[in-house]
């Protein structure tokens, strides 16, 4: 738009300008129809909920909020760059559209933020169960290890009383 509204431009340049800012305009037209994730058109200004947390309350799940991309192209059909004033016109158009976008770009950055944090927080949970099933584990085996070692404590010591009495009946008979 910038380009055509230069006066130094004779018309059939405007008109290159125009026929390749409409290839342009048909592209993001094509782009908007079929943008798509897992199946779901995402271009539509459609809100999703993501689970991140454990619970089925709100608090564990992010809301995004996609911005329209249709709205998007329908800013642009408008815009005409084939004359001067058309193409002047169509800078405040394009501002506008450009400002629109940006802003749903800010969103969607914010978003990935919350989405990484979510991920960070579940990994870190993660961490934490996995640390702490260990630490039983540990403490069971732990358990059991004292537990095995006071039974042979308890067998030994039966070996040795009934070994002591075996000796004992000898004793005796031998006496007689």
């Amino acid at each position: 738009a910038v380009q055509s509204s230069s006066g130094v431009l004779e018309e059939n340049e405007r008109n290159y300008i125009q026929t390749e800012f409409s290839t342009l305009r048909a592209e993001v037209s094509r782009i908007s129809e079929t943008l798509e994730f897992n199946g779901i058109s995402i271009a539509a200004g459609d809100t999703f909920d993501v689970q991140v947390g454990t619970n089925a309350s709100s608090t564990s799940r992010i809301e995004i909020e996609v911005g329209d991309l249709n709205n998007a192209v329908i800013g642009l059909s408008g815009v005409n760059l084939s004359t001067i004033a058309d193409a002047r016109a169509g800078i405040t158009r394009l501002d506008t559209v450009l400002g629109r976008l940006n802003e749903d770009r800010a969103d969607l950055g914010a978003v990935y933020n919350r989405l990484s944090s979510a991920v960070q927080n579940a990994q870190s949970q993660h961490e934490s169960l996995v640390a702490a099933g260990s630490r039983i584990e540990d403490s069971d085996m732990a358990f059991e290890a004292s537990q095995m070692t006071a039974l042979s404590i308890r067998q030994q010591a039966g070996t040795a009383a009934i070994s002591q009495a075996n000796q004992m009946s000898s004793s005796v008979v031998s006496l007689i």
